[in-house]
């Protein structure tokens, strides 16, 4: 899970400098993964896990007008 949540934190950083088409495609195969992977555990704040750190840069992307699921289907 350490993983999900790192690799998460990397993506979302990197589209706050840079909205990229190849991030929001890396961000969606990191979440089917991890959702079936870990399921609700990524929910369950842990050592290696924070996610109210993730909804903050969640909603940093938003209010930056990121949307991390626009393009998403195009080739």
């Amino acid at each position: 899970m350490c993983h999900c949540y790192d690799s998460a934190v990397s993506i979302y950083t990197a589209l706050l400098l840079e909205n990229k088409l190849e991030y929001r495609q890396a961000f969606w195969k990191l979440r089917e993964e991890c959702l079936t992977q870990f399921g609700t555990q990524l929910y369950i704040p842990s050592a290696c896990n924070n996610p109210d750190y993730l909804q903050l840069l969640a909603d940093s992307l938003r209010d930056a007008g990121i949307d991390i699921n626009e393009g998403i289907n195009q080739p």
